[in-house]
């Protein structure tokens, strides 16, 4: 205790004993008993009180998580020491992808941030209607019963799109409608040999009678003899509104498209450029990729990534962020008589 609070608690507690004896005086005057609040209580025993009814009233504003007991802290108090009830006020103005955000910060956020009580008007806006307003009980996991209700109706009117077939091709005819209409973007990652990761953004694509080419650059690629990794993603919406057009910021989901281990020094050895020209010689590699590099200094100067119209539809929406999608390749059955025909 300072000396400037140990001055005022001892002119306290003068004044109040100079009072005790006046009282005193008096009572024994007009003979009558001291009052009752003469002598002060027991500081200790205040403060034992007021923790355990502080820990009897404290409640969790959500169900899914346990009652916790607020202690009394000294200092200042930060978010984390905020009751739930306060912090699940504060996550209803979030979005959903601020309170998916919030609920990988920390495991006191996670609950509160995955709470019934926000995701229920998440879902009745965004979700499928006939489900949100059926019977709802507290079994119910509002936020994977939502994303789960958003992937299925994306997927069905993709699905719709795709019915039509051409008949040059016997392919879907309106496959890049049905991929800008689920707002499908695509990712390249690149992964050194340090196990860092950059993510780059498409930069451009093309779209040809049967396959759809992909194409990313950059000012500041990585040199190739430092990457280890290439991993090609499908980025997917899960929000849309009324109207059908993607929800700005929203959740997204991913779908691993093509993996590969990059070993270029030894790829070098055993293959040539399959064109050039005055800036850049091109390589072409297995699954439909091609890499550029800089004739100067033999750096990185775009990547490509053809793919081909047959699945591709469930190869971006369907699969996962870590194994693609099956695509479930024919299997040749050989013929009985001359195993060389099928």
């Amino acid at each position: 205790m300072s000396s400037h609070h140990r001055k005022h608690l001892a002119n306290y507690l003068a004044s109040k004993k100079s009072g005790q004896q006046s009282s005193k005086s008096a009572s024994s005057s007009n003979g009558r008993s001291p009052g009752k609040y003469s002598v002060l209580p027991d500081i200790s025993t205040l403060s034992v009180k007021a923790k355990k009814f502080s820990a009897m009233n404290t409640r969790s504003a959500h169900s899914q998580t346990q009652p916790r007991v607020l202690t009394r802290k000294s200092g200042k108090d930060g978010i984390l020491d905020l009751p739930d009830e306060l912090v699940l006020t504060i996550f209803s103005y979030l979005s959903a992808m601020d309170l998916i955000s919030a609920s990988q910060v920390c495991s006191r956020w996670n609950p509160v941030a995955n709470d019934n009580v926000l995701w229920a008007s998440v879902y009745e806006t965004y979700g499928d209607k006939g489900e949100a307003k059926k019977g709802k009980d507290d079994t119910t996991n509002y936020k994977r019963q939502c994303l789960k209700s958003c992937v299925q109706m994306r997927n069905r009117q993709c699905q719709r799109l795709i019915k039509k077939i051409n008949p040059f091709t016997g392919l879907p005819r309106d496959t890049e409608k049905a991929l800008r209409a689920a707002g499908v973007t695509f990712q390249l990652s690149l992964v050194d040999r340090s196990d860092k990761e950059r993510v780059l953004e498409s930069r451009d694509m093309f779209v040809h009678q049967m396959s759809f080419t992909v194409r990313w650059y950059d000012l500041k690629m990585p040199a190739l003899t430092s990457l280890k990794l290439l991993n090609f993603y499908s980025v997917n919406p899960l929000f849309f509104t009324a109207e059908g057009k993607v929800v700005s910021n929203g959740p997204t989901s991913k779908s691993l498209l093509v993996h590969v281990d990059l070993a270029w020094t030894k790829w070098l050895q055993s293959n040539k450029p399959a064109g050039s020209d005055g800036m850049v010689n091109i390589y072409n590699l297995p699954e439909g990729l091609a890499i550029a590099t800089w004739k100067e200094d033999g750096g990185l100067a775009f990547v490509c990534l053809g793919l081909h119209f047959n699945l591709l539809l469930q190869r971006c929406l369907q699969g996962s962020s870590v194994s693609p999608f099956d695509v479930n390749r024919h299997t040749l059955i050989t013929d009985d008589i001359d195993s060389a025909y099928g």
